[in-house]
């Protein structure tokens, strides 16, 4: 049998069109001894660190990607290199950042622009050259080729078309002009499964999330649907008998995979890009920090005992600080901490950063470390770079905002962005909406469920015998709870971090993707 690799696969990141996490994918992946894995949420790059973390643990090589929506629609965007990784993160940030409709889209003339790197993949369906040989029988055809000649003149050899099997007879005759579209115009096509559950038998809870998403019944007619119960991870088997006569398109996945480059997240983020504190001329920022630090040691230590001690301990922190090129980020943090005196904003400094005497003398942290004992290695050493958390008056956090944006630039520091889960009261809720139980059968439901953090079905079944029981011997409580334990932890919302910030040398978007969420505010995706 030949091998075969996903190149377009779903995970819960594409918010309510997925069931499963980036690693469960990976882990997929290993057991079926696949060498290579994309992912391809929608629009987003939010499970990336996720997959790759989990595909460096698995020995798998990791293929990032998206699946964006251009002039409205669907296009596979797979990376090849640092360059690629870096287009993917201007297209998904423009897309959302420019979004005025619920569907972050970018024009063919950005794409152009941003093609560099990519391997494109024209979708199925959903793709421009599906909907224009579905839409439209008398000259859909001609139509199709022209835009296929477009993206083969955009992206030369790395254009594919994308052929998928999951069943649906409709497709049948789509499936075969695509054929003839890629032998007359000389464009490889490559066979993807569109994956967005994992085993079959989860395509049910995946048609709730459907629903879910879009607001409908389970019951209503004329709501969202698949079309298949295929949307699952094949093996090579069944990717091979799906694709029954095109074994070179199903092989073709593999040549793909071998086009990217290897390591490319952890490539990209092994440089560090912290923001660069302004400096007097003709000196270093660990010439400056050694001067502030002397001058913030005489005020807090002439004439105290601990002076030799701290003496000492100061040139081993600065020795530590300097080995490790983190005197920019002391500074920083430093610098935002004396504008906060200076403005009579009360502040402080938590977690293991008290441990460091040049916190100390820099007026970060108010607690001699000498004093109580605290140790610099459990804040800092080679195995743990420094992590400075700050606490500051809630009513004036704007004011520290304002001066770290004027300071370092307003593109140069962004929120950090949250993922909010479904909790299982939550999942209740909406799985029980969709399935259109009555309001009061949901929350007699939902008030046996204990209050503790982010319970888990076993977990509330142990606490509470009411809900135990009923759980045994009522069929349509049994039925709710077990897809609301299936979405439990699962992605459903995206929110804003009330107080924590990204700041990098230059604009953000050149190295983190961006998005706004539902209140205009731009953060990290």
């Amino acid at each position: 049998m030949m091998p075969f690799v996903h190149l377009h696969c779903h995970s819960y990141y594409s918010f309510f069109n997925g069931t499963a996490s980036p690693a469960e994918l990976v882990q997929r992946a290993n057991e079926l001894n696949m060498p290579a894995l994309a992912l391809t949420d929608y629009c987003n790059l939010h499970g990336i660190p996720e997959f790759c973390r989990s595909a460096r643990q698995y020995g798998i090589k990791p293929i990032l990607g998206i699946e964006s929506v251009v002039a409205g629609y669907g296009l596979t965007l797979l990376a090849m290199n640092e360059e690629g990784w870096r287009n993917l993160i201007q297209l998904s940030s423009f897309a959302f950042l420019n979004d005025t409709s619920g569907m972050p889209t970018i024009d063919k003339e950005l794409l152009r622009k941003h093609h560099a790197g990519l391997i494109c993949l024209s979708g199925f369906a959903g793709g421009e050259i599906g909907r224009l040989l579905t839409d439209d029988p008398t000259s859909g055809y001609e139509n199709a080729k022209t835009a296929s000649q477009w993206y083969q003149d955009a992206f030369g050899d790395r254009y594919y078309l994308e052929l998928r099997n999951h069943g649906i007879k409709a497709q049948e005759t789509l499936f075969e002009q695509t054929v003839g579209i890629g032998r007359e115009l000389g464009i490889e096509t490559v066979a993807t499964n569109d994956i967005h559950y994992l085993d079959q038998v989860d395509w049910n809870i995946h048609d709730i999330l459907l629903c879910i998403k879009n607001v409908k019944k389970v019951s209503d007619e004329d709501r969202p649907k698949m079309g298949s119960d295929q949307h699952f991870f094949r093996n090579e088997a069944e990717m091979f008998t799906a694709f029954s006569g095109q074994d070179a398109a199903v092989h073709r996945t593999v040549e793909i995979a071998d086009r990217i480059e290897p390591d490319i997240f952890e490539k990209f983020y092994s440089k560090r890009h912290h923001p660069v504190f302004p400096l007097p001329p003709a000196k270093s920022a660990d010439e400056l920090l050694r001067e502030l630090c002397v001058a913030g040691f005489e005020k807090r230590y002439t004439n105290s005992l601990l002076a030799n001690k701290a003496k000492q301990r100061l040139e081993s922190e600065l020795a530590v600080i300097q080995k490790f090129g983190q005197a920019n980020y002391f500074l920083i943090i430093g610098d935002i901490a004396r504008f906060a005196e200076e403005q009579g904003i009360y502040y402080t400094a938590r977690g293991s950063s008290p441990g460091s005497l040049v916190c100390h003398v820099l007026g970060i942290s108010p607690v001699c470390p000498l004093e109580f004992g605290l140790l610099f290695e459990r804040f800092f050493d080679e195995n743990r770079m420094p992590d400075i958390d700050i606490d500051f008056d809630h009513d004036r956090r704007g004011e520290i905002i304002d001066y770290v944006m004027e300071k370092y630039g307003k593109d140069n520091i962004v929120p950090l962005g949250t993922i909010g889960t479904f909790g299982l009261k939550m999942a209740i809720k909406d799985i029980g909406r969709a399935f259109d139980k009555p309001i009061p059968f949901i929350d007699d439901v939902v008030e046996l469920i204990p209050c503790v953090l982010k319970p888990t079905l076993g977990r509330a079944l142990e606490e509470s015998a009411e809900l135990n029981h009923r759980y045994k011997n009522e069929p349509q409580v049994k039925e709710l709870l077990n897809f609301a334990n299936e979405l439990l932890l699962s992605p459903r919302s995206t929110g804003v971090h009330p107080c924590g910030f990204v700041i990098a040398d230059v604009p953000l978007v050149d190295y983190v993707p961006l998005r706004k969420d539902h209140h205009d505010t731009v953060a990290t995706q």
